[in-house]
């Protein structure tokens, strides 16, 4: 139901930065690890831009399921 994100990583670049639970809020980025180097990933090394997408992204998820349901 919740869209899957990945990320860069900001530490080696890797493109494998994935959150290991469903993305429901901003808050639950917290937790991704980089396939590569193991490093979590934290807001501050996530783009503005990214943020935003990844914010209406969830609302679209968040209004769709709300009317399925």
């Amino acid at each position: 139901m919740y869209p899957d994100f990945t990320f860069q990583c900001s530490k080696c670049g890797h493109d494998a930065f994935r959150s290991e639970h469903p993305v429901k809020s901003l808050d639950d980025i917290h937790g991704a690890i980089c396939s590569r180097c193991c490093k979590p990933v934290a807001l501050k090394d996530i783009t503005a831009h990214k943020i935003r997408r990844i914010q209406l992204i969830i609302q679209r998820k968040v209004t769709e399921g709300a009317s399925m349901a």
